[in-house]
Protein backbone atom coordinates (compact mmCIF):
# COMPACT_ATOMS: atom_id res chain seq x y z
CA UNK A 1 0.00 0.00 0.00
CA UNK A 2 1.13 3.55 -0.45
CA UNK A 3 1.95 5.42 2.17
CA UNK A 4 0.46 8.80 2.23
CA UNK A 5 1.61 12.17 2.41
CA UNK A 6 0.50 15.11 4.39
CA UNK A 7 -1.66 16.56 2.05
CA UNK A 8 -3.71 13.36 1.37
CA UNK A 9 -4.32 13.16 5.23
CA UNK A 10 -5.36 16.64 5.29
CA UNK A 11 -7.87 15.64 2.91
CA UNK A 12 -9.03 12.82 4.65
CA UNK A 13 -9.39 14.53 7.91
CA UNK A 14 -11.16 17.35 6.33
CA UNK A 15 -13.97 15.00 4.93
CA UNK A 16 -14.04 13.19 8.70
CA UNK A 17 -14.54 16.70 10.48
CA UNK A 18 -17.62 17.51 7.67
CA UNK A 19 -20.93 16.87 9.01
CA UNK A 20 -22.26 14.01 6.29
CA UNK A 21 -19.05 13.18 5.19
CA UNK A 22 -18.97 14.58 1.95
CA UNK A 23 -17.73 18.25 0.54
CA UNK A 24 -18.09 19.76 -2.75
CA UNK A 25 -14.83 19.33 -4.30
CA UNK A 26 -13.81 23.12 -4.59
CA UNK A 27 -14.73 23.39 -0.56
CA UNK A 28 -11.99 20.18 -0.32
CA UNK A 29 -9.52 22.58 -2.96
CA UNK A 30 -9.90 25.63 -0.81
CA UNK A 31 -9.82 24.22 2.66
CA UNK A 32 -6.43 22.35 1.19
CA UNK A 33 -4.69 25.77 0.32
CA UNK A 34 -2.51 24.37 -2.61
CA UNK A 35 -2.04 24.13 -5.76
CA UNK A 36 -4.67 22.44 -8.12
CA UNK A 37 -2.45 20.29 -9.46
CA UNK A 38 -0.99 18.91 -6.51
CA UNK A 39 -4.45 18.81 -5.18
CA UNK A 40 -6.26 16.75 -8.62
CA UNK A 41 -3.52 14.10 -8.20
CA UNK A 42 -3.90 14.01 -4.41
CA UNK A 43 -7.26 13.32 -4.89
CA UNK A 44 -6.98 10.89 -7.97
CA UNK A 45 -4.29 8.97 -5.74
CA UNK A 46 -6.84 9.09 -2.56
CA UNK A 47 -9.80 8.01 -5.51
CA UNK A 48 -7.33 4.79 -6.64
CA UNK A 49 -6.78 3.59 -2.46
CA UNK A 50 -10.75 3.79 -2.36
CA UNK A 51 -10.46 6.15 0.40
CA UNK A 52 -13.03 8.61 -0.77
CA UNK A 53 -15.64 8.22 -4.07
CA UNK A 54 -16.23 11.13 -6.38
CA UNK A 55 -20.01 11.49 -7.47
CA UNK A 56 -19.71 14.34 -10.09
CA UNK A 57 -18.95 17.64 -7.60
CA UNK A 58 -19.29 15.68 -4.47
CA UNK A 59 -16.71 13.72 -2.57
CA UNK A 60 -17.91 11.47 -0.35
CA UNK A 61 -15.28 9.71 2.34
CA UNK A 62 -15.59 5.76 1.93
CA UNK A 63 -15.41 2.49 4.90
CA UNK A 64 -12.27 2.28 3.96
CA UNK A 65 -11.38 5.96 4.25
CA UNK A 66 -13.31 6.40 7.72
CA UNK A 67 -11.14 3.82 9.08
CA UNK A 68 -8.09 5.60 7.88
CA UNK A 69 -9.36 9.26 9.39
CA UNK A 70 -9.77 7.55 13.03
CA UNK A 71 -5.95 6.90 12.88
CA UNK A 72 -5.10 10.31 11.47
CA UNK A 73 -6.81 11.68 13.97
CA UNK A 74 -5.42 9.30 16.90
CA UNK A 75 -1.86 10.43 15.66
CA UNK A 76 -2.91 14.39 15.27
CA UNK A 77 -1.98 16.47 18.13
CA UNK A 78 -3.99 19.21 19.65
CA UNK A 79 -2.54 22.26 20.24
CA UNK A 80 -4.77 23.25 22.97
CA UNK A 81 -4.51 20.12 25.21
CA UNK A 82 -2.41 20.21 27.74
CA UNK A 83 0.37 17.26 27.96
CA UNK A 84 -0.18 14.74 30.15
CA UNK A 85 3.19 14.70 32.14
CA UNK A 86 2.22 18.40 32.98
CA UNK A 87 -1.36 18.24 34.56
CA UNK A 88 -0.56 17.26 37.67
CA UNK A 89 2.02 20.72 38.03
CA UNK A 90 1.37 22.83 41.21
CA UNK A 91 0.35 26.20 40.22
CA UNK A 92 3.47 28.76 40.15
CA UNK A 93 3.55 31.14 42.90
CA UNK A 94 4.54 34.76 42.91
CA UNK A 95 8.02 35.69 41.76
CA UNK A 96 9.58 37.93 44.58
CA UNK A 97 12.33 39.64 43.51
CA UNK A 98 15.59 39.99 45.20
CA UNK A 99 15.58 43.69 46.31
CA UNK A 100 19.42 44.17 46.50
CA UNK A 101 19.15 42.96 41.72
CA UNK A 102 16.76 45.86 41.62
CA UNK A 103 17.60 49.12 39.76
CA UNK A 104 18.49 51.98 42.18
CA UNK A 105 17.08 55.00 39.48
CA UNK A 106 13.68 52.75 38.44
CA UNK A 107 12.83 51.46 41.76
CA UNK A 108 13.97 54.35 44.32
CA UNK A 109 10.42 55.28 45.72
CA UNK A 110 10.08 51.24 46.46
CA UNK A 111 13.89 50.98 47.85
CA UNK A 112 13.13 54.13 50.25
CA UNK A 113 9.84 52.34 51.52
CA UNK A 114 11.16 49.55 52.38
CA UNK A 115 14.12 50.37 53.83
CA UNK A 116 12.56 52.35 56.53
Amino acid sequence: MNKLNKLDKELVFALAESSHKTLDSFTLFRKSKVSFPKFSTSLQKLTELEFIAVDGYQVTLTPKGKLQSQFIDLRRKDKQSIPTYQVDVPKPQFYIPSIKRLDKVTFAKVLDLLSL
